[in-house]
């Protein structure tokens, strides 16, 4: 199967059934965001010896449209972000495209969708694969098709199910290509209004380019959504996954969402097995806290925490603390000021920080 053509070909049928099908839709609608961003990074190759930075320019603007056709939406769009530095062999520039095409369909007490997705990223900010001295310059792709099923059995119990099928290149950088076939089935259960257990049975195959045989994870996770209030909420999640060339991993999760009348808390914890360009499944330990506070009609205030740690043969850790202050100009614009501090232990990277202090100005027009 050649994952390649499927983003192409889904989305030239998405742009045909949409100017070909307007007579006919019941309803469209556009959305525009535009986002445009000065920041100072005092390191951007987070070397532990460097200690120069750059400015960096980025403007990235976006547009989806949706039709409904009865029991049919149609949801496609395209992203660009475009990079521009003070110096382009520390930060270079980039033009990094994003397409998708969104299909969804409502059931019998259900839905069934295809979606189809192709982005470009710099591989230093692609997470799990972001690790030690990133080449500057790697770039990481992805070509993706997913096909997803939920249906009510009864009034308690309903089941989903999801297909996926990813495949990643890189360009520049020690990192493997690849290509992931996975599948899983979740069974929920509804106690009350504010409870509901999960099942969730899930396998993938990790099959890396030119490089042997491939890898096969298979899991089973045990979880609760939860609510008190229309305030409080979270959710709980425990497993096991079995690693056919590294044997068996925890997994888990657990999170909660505070939302007040002035203010919004998200606190996140989790371990996750995941693919990686640097070789078959990878554990992470991640950890994020968000908060945000009305400091009145126009204004608001937040502060952003993030802890990652890579299991790797020598574990690579990452944390970050970000502020930032942001105001409505009016309903279509609004201005943050932002500041991240950064820092790296482990792998190459070891003791490396660095300092980002950015303004970007957003324009955002939805449901038109």
């Amino acid at each position: 199967m050649n994952l390649r053509r499927f983003p192409g070909l889904a989305i030239v049928l998405a742009f045909y059934m949409c100017f070909t099908g307007q007579a006919r839709a019941d309803s469209w609608q556009h959305d525009v965001t535009t986002l445009l961003s000065t920041e100072f990074d005092t390191n951007p190759v987070m070397s532990p010896t460097y200690t120069g930075g750059v400015w960096r320019e980025l403007f990235e603007p976006s547009y989806s449209l949706t039709g409904k056709f009865g029991e049919d939406e149609l949801k496609s769009g395209l992203a660009l972000q475009i990079a521009r530095s003070s110096n382009a062999t520390l930060s270079p520039f980039r033009e990094s495209p994003t397409i998708f095409v969104d299909w969804l369909r409502q059931i019998n007490a259900g839905e069934f969708g295809i979606s189809s997705r192709y982005a470009e990223i710099a591989t230093r900010d692609s997470g799990i694969d972001a690790t030690g001295l990133v080449q500057v310059a790697s770039t990481r792709t992805s070509r993706t098709l997913n096909g997803k099923l939920n249906q009510a059995v009864n009034e308690r119990n309903s089941l989903s199910a999801d297909v996926l099928f990813d495949d990643v290149s890189y360009q520049g950088g020690a990192y493997i290509d690849y290509a992931t076939r996975s599948a899983n089935m979740t069974h929920s259960y509804n106690w009350s209004e504010l409870s509901t257990t999960f099942l969730r049975i899930y396998h993938a195959d990790y099959v890396p380019k030119g490089l042997g045989s491939s890898t096969q994870l298979t899991s089973a996770t045990l979880g609760l959504n939860w609510k008190t209030t229309d305030s409080l909420e979270g959710t709980l999640q425990l497993g096991q996954a079995k690693i056919s060339d590294a044997g068996m991993a925890t997994l888990g999760t657990a999170s909660i969402q505070y939302t007040g009348q002035r203010n919004m808390l998200i606190l996140n914890a989790n371990r996750e097995v995941s693919p990686s360009g640097i070789g078959g499944f990878v554990t992470v330990d991640h950890v994020i806290g968000n908060w945000n506070y009305d400091l009145n009609e126009g204004s608001k205030i937040g502060i952003d925490l993030e802890w990652r740690k890579n299991l790797f043969n020598t574990d690579i850790i990452n944390r970050t603390f970000g502020a930032w202050l942001q105001q409505d100009l009016n309903p279509f614009w609004r201005l943050r000021t932002y500041y991240r501090y950064n820092i790296l232990n482990g792998g190459l990277g070891d003791g490396a920080t660095s300092n980002i202090l950015g303004l970007n100005l957003v324009y955002t027009h939805t449901d038109f």
